[in-house]
């Protein structure tokens, strides 16, 4: 009954609860990475099948739903270059701004989206931004970053997972399902077009 009641402790220790003011900055992965914690511009985020490689022609669309649940669908995503001029980071690719586009910012490793809410992975592992403070029982809210090759990472984690939901696709940090598929999350700057 003892061993019971210590992992019951551990196990209620490693849930977030707002309402008992638990600094959610401290939500971040162990193993930091080595990206650039800190963007000086907004951006979106292409999402792209791993096993196709850096610029595939099947790129996904990254869009974000009322209640803040980041989601991909598959469309033609308009690039277009050079990057801007005022960026400091080597952006590869830039998109142009849609009604429906998620829009971000990264500062000290954490991620907002346009309404100012948090870039989170929630309970069940999918990415969702929330706020003004993540939702009861969040993974992630810190440890953002862009990684030297361009690619939104988490701590030092590349690799993201879509599954489908109907028309279009829900994005975790996990593999939840055997229906999902590998992804990257390409950080891409946005222009007015």
């Amino acid at each position: 009954m003892h061993l019971m009641n210590v992992l019951l402790a551990t196990m209620v220790a490693a849930i977030y609860i707002p309402a008992n003011g638990d600094d959610w900055t401290l939500l971040k992965p162990e193993d930091a990475g080595a990206g650039i914690p800190t963007l000086d511009f907004d951006f979106g985020i292409v999402v792209s099948l791993v096993d196709e490689g850096e610029f595939a022609n099947s790129n996904f669309n990254a869009i974000q739903n009322t209640v803040g649940q980041v989601r991909s669908q598959e469309e033609e995503v308009s690039l277009v270059s050079p990057a801007p001029a005022e960026a400091t980071f080597d952006i590869k690719m830039v998109s142009c701004k849609t009604n429906s586009t998620l829009s971000m910012s990264l500062t000290g490793g954490i991620l907002r989206d346009s309404s100012n809410r948090i870039g989170t992975m929630v309970s069940n592992r999918q990415f969702q931004f929330d706020g003004p403070t993540p939702q009861f029982g969040a993974v992630y809210a810190n440890g953002w970053a862009a990684d030297p090759d361009g690619y939104l990472v988490l701590g030092s984690q590349r690799v993201f997972y879509q599954c489908a939901s109907g028309e279009f696709y829900n994005l975790y940090d996990q593999q939840i399902d055997t229906q999902c598929s590998p992804v990257n999350l390409r950080v891409v700057g946005l222009v007015e077009c």
